[in-house]
């Protein structure tokens, strides 16, 4: 008789660092309409395209590097009457 395994604690996709981590995620590709971004474990590339069409336009960067630009996305600040 095989043992139960304990199913895996959830993970963000930020916080996935291998190749296993990220493939046992639901999904590692994330997609809209006209954009995608692709996450491995050294780089997030975000593309500007349509299906069945080449890229527009095509970044790649570290992943630390986009960490920190969300981070400042995301990061709340004071705010000052204009």
């Amino acid at each position: 008789m095989k043992k139960k395994q304990k199913p895996l604690s959830p993970m963000s996709l930020r916080d996935a660092r291998t190749d296993k981590e990220i493939c046992s995620l639901r999904y590692d590709n994330i997609s809209t309409k006209h954009f995608w971004m692709l996450v491995t474990p050294g780089e997030v590339t975000l593309t500007r395209q349509t299906t069945g069409e080449r890229a527009q336009v095509m970044v790649s960067m570290p992943r630390r590097i986009f960490n920190r630009f969300v981070d400042a996305y995301t990061k709340k600040q004071p705010r000052k009457r204009v």
